[in-house]
Formats: structure tokens, sequence, C-alpha cells
């Protein structure tokens, strides 16, 4: 999804992919808003599939969310259900939500993960994670982990404000060194 536009043509592709790729596939940004005026279509996926919306990206094809913490996992989890699909919710904090049920409240990360790429970045992660072998939650909760914790390494040294995506890619090996 990132660096697609938001056109009938791309939309069309993205669809066409997730009907007949039974792959896992990670959807975000454009590939996600690909859904925004046939959300419906997403039900037709063939593999398993993991949307990492940031709100504005999920208010384009699933509508509103609710402000109240636990009206917020009703309706995240009606969603998942309805779609058969892993959801990751990007912000603060950040919930990942599976269709079996498990919700995930993630508080990891900082506000210099509020900058352009820090969701590509994320993607990246979780594409890599699942490529290895890893479900799709898995490689939601770990990548989230990954990512977050960077970002909060990099801030001590530096600070929220100068922490970029670079930084990240660059820095990463350091919290994954502390996980084996």
């Amino acid at each position: 999804g990132p660096g697609l536009t938001h056109d009938s043509e791309v939309a069309a592709a993205v669809q066409s992919i997730i009907r007949t790729v039974t792959l896992p596939v990670l959807l975000d940004a454009d590939g996600i808003n690909a859904f925004s005026d046939t959300p419906e279509e997403l039900r037709k996926h063939a593999g398993p599939l993991l949307c990492t919306p940031h709100k504005g990206e999920w208010k384009r094809v699933f509508g509103e969310l609710p402000q109240q913490p636990s009206a917020l996992i009703s309706r995240i989890q009606e969603v998942v259900q309805k779609y058969n699909i892993v959801i990751l919710l990007k912000g603060s904090p950040t919930i990942v939500a599976e269709p079996s049920g498990s919700v995930f409240i993630l508080p990891f990360g900082n506000s210099s993960l509020a900058k352009a790429g820090s969701g590509d970045v994320l993607s990246g992660i979780i594409t890599s994670l699942i490529a290895q072998g890893s479900s799709l939650i898995a490689a939601a909760v770990l990548g989230c982990y990954i990512h977050g914790e960077t970002a909060v390494l990099l801030s001590r040294e530096q600070s929220e404000y100068s922490v970029n995506a670079t930084d990240i890619i660059e820095q990463m090996y350091r919290v994954i060194q502390t996980l084996v």
C-alpha cells in the first residue's frame, strides 16, 4: 500500500490481489484506501489478511471510531469478525485484534512515531516477520514492539522530535538483539 495512489485502477488491482493470493497479505496506506468505496470486497480475501490502518484510514473504510475505550475495542472486534481479518489500529496505544477474539493493547513507542514513513517501516518489519513464518498476530505484536522500543531507545539518545523513519531502520537491530 505505501506509495500507491488512490484511484480506481489501483483499487481494482489491490482487490484482485487479495481475492487471488493465498499467501498472507498486509494492507497498509493506499492498499487499505483501495477499499474505501467497497469495504465489502475485504470479505473476499483468499489468504490471511492483516490491515494496519491509522484512524484516518480506518474511518475511510470502516466508519467512525468510538471514543470510549470499551466501545472502541468492541467496534474493532466487530470488524475483525465481520471480515475475518487481523487489524492493527495504529495509534497511542496501538490495538491489535484477531478473529479468534484475542485483543492486544500495545503501549510501545512514543510521539516520535507520528512522522512520515514511520508506518511504512512498521509494515516492513511486520512483513519481514511474516515472511520468516510468524503468524499475522505474532508478527503484528512483535513488529510493534520492535518498532516502538526502537523509537523509545532513540528518543532517549536524541529526542522524540529528531527520530525519523531512517533512524528506526538503522537502529532496530539493537532491540532485536535483546530478543535473541
